[in-house]
């Protein structure tokens, strides 16, 4: 509770379970100062569901982070028509402030994922098609995906590292609070 108390803005990162996301809202609306901006890293819920868990649903925000986090510009921001205009340049300015290029997006409470998810998940399937064709392995999809596109990263090697932590190798597998 102290760690919050002064806070104006929390980011949560509890892990992808909208039961804990929903637990940690509740929590955090309760203990933070009410002007206190509060963010979710979520990977894919609706804003809608985290907000509403709280009293202070024009303040609640997703800052949706990109793994590897040290090494992506990325910085989804998801917003619904009553997120305050304020919360939304608070965020966008701390964004960059963390080296991060911010792209504002719409809650869609209709589908899992944001714009960058659903769009990855779609790649996902048709990587998994050419391994499962024999085409290529996993590493050499990881590989070719480095190497063309620039990714830090190949999407296999995304899926692994979000769970466990990356490597620097690349292509290859994986091995807060703010006060303005």
């Amino acid at each position: 509770e102290a760690a919050v108390a002064d806070a104006e803005l929390v980011l949560e990162a509890v892990p992808e379970r909208l039961d804990l996301k929903i637990r940690g809202f509740r929590d955090l609306d309760r203990v933070a100062p009410p002007a206190c901006i509060l963010a979710s890293n979520s990977s894919g819920f609706p804003l809608a569901a985290l907000a509403s868990a709280t009293n202070r649903p024009t303040q609640v925000i997703v800052w949706h982070w990109a793994s590897p986090p040290a090494v992506m510009k990325f910085a989804e921001l998801v917003v619904r028509p009553d997120t305050r205009p304020d919360v939304v340049e608070t965020v966008k300015q701390l964004a960059r402030s963390c080296g991060k290029n911010p792209v504002v997006v719409k809650d869609n409470p209709m589908a899992w994922g944001y714009v960058a998810n659903r769009i990855y998940a779609a790649m996902l399937v048709e990587a998994g098609r050419v391994v499962a064709e024999g085409t290529a392995s996993h590493a050499e999809v990881n590989q070719l995906m480095v190497d063309c596109f620039g990714w830090p990263v190949g999407p296999f090697a995304m899926v692994e590292g979000a769970q466990k932590g990356f490597s620097n190798d690349g292509a290859g597998t994986s091995g807060t609070t703010h006060k303005g």
